[in-house]
């Protein structure tokens, strides 16, 4: 009797960790403040081979900012020898527009929401360029609509809906194209 209590618990365990893993995103889509912003670099061929969306987000920097932090990269480039390094993004608002600005500590004040990331490309920078990396930058998609929102995303300009987590991660809650939510494109073109 024992023994078939204990497999019950190994079993509902993980269970219960993962719908209060998915309770907590789903309560978190619903509270915080959604921000939009457009994507680049998406690969049809995901949605047909596994169901996901693949992309990059498009962060629009704020060029003054942008300089600060070359600077301050500049000062201390030798501690910083990696091809990825983690650090933040500041997110700030300026006339109903977001703007983004990189930051190697996490430092909130100023800032609407802070996004944990890695710099890639980090150490060619400023030369190179970067990029800035989020986990989860990936969007499921039913595969009956597979095929309708390959052609839609040739027509239309991208964006994602996204909240910050407690811990500074982007949890998308919806792809969009030209500011709408995708299905209702689809819809239309059905």
């Amino acid at each position: 009797m024992k023994k078939q209590t204990y497999i019950i618990l190994a079993i509902m365990l993980p269970v219960c960790v993962l719908t209060l893993s998915w309770g907590r995103m789903e309560y978190l889509l619903q509270i915080k403040e959604k921000y939009v912003v457009p994507i680049v670099g998406y690969d049809p061929r995901d949605l047909l081979s596994g169901h996901y969306i693949q992309y990059r987000i498009e962060w629009n920097y704020d060029q003054e900012k942008l300089e600060e932090f070359k600077k301050e990269f500049m000062d201390n480039s030798s501690k910083l020898n990696s091809y990825m390094v983690p650090a933040y993004l500041c997110m700030i608002k300026k006339e109903s527009e977001l703007f983004f600005y990189p930051m190697l500590l996490k430092k909130s004040q100023g800032c609407l929401e802070v996004i944990k990331g890695e710099f890639t490309n980090f150490k060619s920078f400023p030369s190179s360029g970067f990029g800035f990396n989020v986990t989860r930058m990936r969007y499921y998609v039913p595969e009956k609509y597979g095929r309708l929102l390959e052609e839609a995303l040739t027509k239309n300009n991208a964006q994602v809906s996204f909240v910050v987590s407690d811990n500074n991660e982007i949890l998308v809650s919806d792809l969009r194209l030209n500011g709408r939510p995708w299905k209702d494109v689809i819809a239309e073109k059905k």
